[in-house]
């Protein structure tokens, strides 16, 4: 996970899912939806610019548990 604080208003999340963390086309897809519908049920903070960086445990853990793990790495309060 990569974040910064961007100059707009508007939040930007950028998933990577490579073939060597996930394997095949079907579960780099996978992958993505899950981690996009996580992130549409979140109020992300205006101007975040972040990459999530997807590996295995993304398409296996219950939904829920998902959705907490991006709230903590998206909207702790980290220095950079």
């Amino acid at each position: 996970m990569v974040r910064k604080t961007g100059a707009t208003d508007v939040s930007q999340v950028g998933i990577v899912t490579s073939r060597r963390r996930l394997g095949s086309a079907v579960h780099r897809n996978r992958a993505r939806r899950r981690i996009r519908a996580a992130l549409d049920r979140m109020d992300l903070p205006p101007g975040l610019e972040a990459i999530v960086i997807a590996d295995r445990r993304v398409l296996d853990v219950p939904f829920a548990t998902l959705v907490e793990w991006l709230k903590t790495a998206l909207t702790e309060d980290r220095h950079e």
